[in-house]
């Protein structure tokens, strides 16, 4: 009888719900790492103004262009990356031999620099050429520069930059180095 009562009352609780089934382990979830901020593709357009001297010439005025290039954020805020550009201009050097104007200037660059968040504070250097009239002859001297830039990141695809570079084109014309400096505001759409 004792038995029965016992397996009525057992029979009687997990009828009831009284043995629970096991939950299982809560599953975790790993934080997905953000994306780079400066990593990817870009392109845009710069304007800015130009001062270029060849031995005693010297001669000043606007230029504008456009670039394209890539950028790779690795770990530690470092930023490295590659870019093409290129600058109209129609600056004239006056010469005892007539008038030089320089037309543009096409540059292959090469960009590394820190960034802090929203901004990335570069340097950059690389090859050029410049295209450069004088009289009915035209000249393609190549040269190297230098230079320096700080970006800001604008919006959800904007860049707003502005960049000082340093030209150096050797042996212009037989005549000595064409130098020139450059100081551009940029844009730039990420993509």
């Amino acid at each position: 009888m004792l038995l029965a009562i016992s397996a009525s009352l057992t029979a009687s609780s997990v009828l009831a719900g009284g043995i629970k089934e096991p939950e299982p382990d809560p599953v975790v979830m790993e934080p997905v790492a953000p994306a780079p901020v400066w990593t990817g593709a870009y392109a845009g357009g710069q304007v800015g103004f130009g001062n270029f001297e060849q031995d005693i010439f010297e001669g000043s005025g606007l230029l504008g262009g456009v670039h394209v290039g890539y950028m790779h954020q690795f770990d530690g805020g470092f930023v490295l990356g590659g870019e093409v550009d290129y600058d109209f201009t129609d600056v004239e050097l006056s010469s005892q031999d007539g008038p030089y104007t320089v037309d543009s200037i096409a540059r292959l660059k090469l960009r590394g620099g820190f960034a802090s968040g929203e901004t990335l504070f570069y340097g950059t250097g690389g090859v050029a050429k410049a295209e450069v009239d004088k009289f009915l002859n035209s000249y393609s001297p190549h040269g190297q520069f230098i230079g320096a830039g700080v970006s800001r990141l604008v919006g959800e695809s904007g860049i707003v930059s502005g960049e000082v570079l340093y030209h150096d084109f050797d042996d212009f014309d037989g005549s000595g180095e064409l130098t020139g400096t450059t100081a551009t505001v940029r844009y730039s759409f990420r993509f």
